[in-house]
């Protein structure tokens, strides 16, 4: 059984200002969803929470086994290019998204 929020009670202030879903809208809730191993769930709230989840595993055990032997300085080049390919691929997903309707509620 799933709890709706309402316009109201939401903890974004995008979806506040405009009444529309933010690009991240649904993420903790898909995170949560693949926490219970609710894959397809998970994948309705934001396509991106598996690949972000991924994602973040393969970088710390990167991380944990010092595979990244990089200065500090390519290190921030590095992760400020991942950066913009994730908010690149966020924009991208959630126009995709309003277009399809497909928004959590």
């Amino acid at each position: 059984m799933s709890i709706r929020l309402s316009f109201f009670t939401s903890g974004c202030l995008f979806r506040r200002a405009t009444g529309v879903a933010c690009p991240g809208c649904g993420l903790t809730r898909a995170f949560f969803a693949l926490g219970r191993g609710e894959w397809s769930e998970a994948i309705r709230l934001h396509p991106l929470a598996p690949f972000l989840l991924l994602e973040a595993a393969v970088l710390f055990l990167m991380w944990a086994a010092r595979l990244l032997p990089l200065t500090r300085s390519q290190l921030e080049r590095w992760a400020e290019r991942l950066i913009l390919a994730n908010g690149a691929l966020f924009i991208l997903v959630w126009c995709v998204r309003l277009y399809f309707n497909s928004l959590p509620v």
